[in-house]
């Protein structure tokens, strides 16, 4: 990469560190993956914790 790249995707994931670390250090189809799934782990942690049981899901 050269160097108007590396800081082109250093200002866009400026607030997202979570995001930059698998997107950008692990990169390609593995940092995805990973993100995807730490994004799933967060996911049903907070249902777990109640954030979301009082959410509509699927119900009328």
């Amino acid at each position: 990469m050269d160097t108007e790249s590396v800081q082109a995707a250093e200002q866009h994931f400026s607030f997202a560190p979570i995001e930059k670390y698998f997107l950008v250090d692990i990169g390609g189809t593995t940092g995805f993956w990973l993100l995807f799934l730490t994004i799933a782990v967060f996911a049903v942690i907070t249902y777990k914790l109640g954030f979301a049981k009082q959410l509509p899901v699927l119900s009328r």
